[in-house]
């Protein structure tokens, strides 16, 4: 009853086995990769109590079952990456309470889709990598969105300069820097090689740089040395 992630990639998992993850109540991060679901697992799945996170990709799905996701009360991230959904789902996607970020990666996803995912009142964050959506597109979308991403005070932390008028530069190191691109909560924290490759290239060049992080992160991993 404690088990918060599962993974049952590429697995026989059946209806009846999908109702028995109802019984566990801290279950938030579920990954369910290149399994065959119909309407009755997709109902079973939706219908689990606090599920926050959800990964079909390459999972068997049609468009005619997607309607029952609307009952995930508290999905926040799905990601329906090389399935063969297309614009038709758009409405159902749309409707989920709680949706927050989605991958729609290598789907049949296209324009249509984009009118009918604006009516979300949560989503802001939709990856339409090899998509029918242009890059151009997509990128309108998300600026249109970004009203419904959460506001998130930061806090700072100051890199001592040995030159006062040194100019000041601040690097946004958002959660999601810390967490990494991977969907599920790996935590490669602040301190990365790209990260610390760049702000030591800023420290070089005499700039006085600021790490700007958000309150309660820092326990995800090292700050970059500054």
């Amino acid at each position: 009853p404690h088990l918060g992630h599962l993974e049952i990639d590429d697995s026989q998992v059946t209806n009846d086995g999908l109702m028995l993850l109802q019984q566990l109540p801290r279950l938030s991060l579920l990954s369910l990769n290149g399994i065959q679901l119909d309407g009755s697992a997709l109902e079973a799945i939706a219908t689990i109590p606090g599920l926050e996170e959800l990964s079909l990709k390459t999972a068997s799905v049609s468009d005619e079952d997607f309607y029952v996701l609307q009952k995930a009360q508290d999905l926040r991230f799905l990601s329906l990456e090389k399935t063969n959904i297309s614009d038709a789902i758009a409405p159902h996607l749309a409707n989920i309470p709680r949706i927050e970020k989605m991958n729609l990666g290598g789907t049949k996803i296209g324009v249509e889709s984009l009118d009918a995912l604006k009516k979300s009142r949560t989503l802001w964050d939709v990856a339409f990598d090899h998509t029918g959506v242009e890059i151009d597109q997509a990128v309108k979308f998300l600026n249109e969105m970004l009203p419904n991403r959460p506001f998130i005070p930061f806090n700072k932390k100051k890199q001592a300069s040995s030159n006062v008028d040194a100019p000041k530069v601040g690097v946004y190191l958002s959660h999601f820097s810390a967490t990494g691109p991977h969907w599920k909560y790996k935590a490669y924290g602040y301190k990365r090689g790209k990260i610390d490759r760049f702000i030591n290239m800023l420290d070089s060049s005499n700039f006085d740089v600021y790490a700007i992080v958000e309150p309660g992160t820092e326990s995800l991993g090292d700050l970059p040395l500054l």
